[in-house]
């Protein structure tokens, strides 16, 4: 099984090197496992608004994958910022990867976990501000394979109750249509990233996303736990799996310098 979304101490939120992340997915039964530190040019935070050190990270992925029972793959998450994008593009071009995740944390500069982007606003400002800098961002940033966590500004939502929060097809099916479409017709993977059920709720996308995809022909999915911590690596991968499947799915995929593997659902599940 594939989890192509994993990140390790070089990421200032996550705790567990290479090594102890590769370990646990490998008990899992994960056989292919991918580094996605963050890259979040612009952020207030300045550990995250910064590319990892290409040296030191490159060298421990070196002694990681010698002693792993995983396939590994690096790769980073990088987070969007059309204001700093040119930056952005023009650093990554200095490495040597095998994925690029897109993903997108701000919406007009603010973080989505920060309580300020959803003050004085209803739910349906905020997250219709979330899906049209989404669709931005599949549209204009020039050099990506994967995207990431839709329904991200879900994740931190202030609302009650809880369970309306998750972004659902319903809340924007226009810009969502068009998003998807964007990644159908740019030939990019739609994540399904398994953090939500991690804590709970759901995945990101949630089901009637992932179901309206599906309607318009997408077929290239690629699934990630979103891990930080070792506990977590590889964990919501299967139910991840078997979610794909019983939506018609038949493949996730991975990629290897930047060239798209496909695998078997049905076989990975057996």
């Amino acid at each position: 099984m594939i989890d192509f979304h994993v990140h390790s101490d070089y990421s200032a939120d996550a705790k567990n090197t290479m090594k102890e992340m590769a370990a646990s997915a490998a008990r899992r039964g994960i056989t292919h496992l991918c580094f996605t530190d963050h890259v979040d040019i612009g952020h207030k935070h300045r550990e995250f608004a910064r590319f990892p050190n290409k040296e030191y990270i490159t060298e421990e992925f070196a002694e990681a994958s010698a002693k792993s029972k995983v396939n590994l793959y690096l790769g980073l998450e990088i987070a969007d910022n059309f204001r700093k994008r040119d930056i952005i593009v023009s650093e990554l071009k200095y490495w040597k990867l095998d994925y690029h995740l897109l993903s997108l944390h701000m919406v007009d500069g603010t973080d989505c976990y920060d309580a300020r982007y959803f003050q004085r606003r209803p739910r349906e400002k905020t997250y219709r501000l979330y899906l049209e800098a989404l669709l931005e961002s599949a549209v204009n940033f020039p050099d990506y394979d994967g995207f990431a966590h839709i329904g991200y500004c879900g994740r931190y939502a202030p609302y009650l109750p809880k369970s309306e929060n998750p972004l659902r097809y319903s809340d924007g099916e226009d810009v969502i249509d068009e998003i998807l479409k964007t990644l159908i017709n740019r030939d990019k993977a739609l994540e399904i990233n398994g953090s939500g059920l991690l804590r709970g709720s759901v995945t990101m996308p949630e089901t009637t996303i992932l179901r309206r995809y599906r309607e318009l022909g997408g077929e290239n999915i690629i699934t990630g736990s979103d891990a930080h911590r070792s506990i977590d690596s590889g964990k919501p991968i299967r139910e991840c799996y078997e979610l794909a499947q019983s939506l018609g799915f038949k493949y996730v995929c991975r990629y290897e310098n930047r060239v798209r593997f496909m695998e078997s659902i049905e076989k990975a599940l057996e």
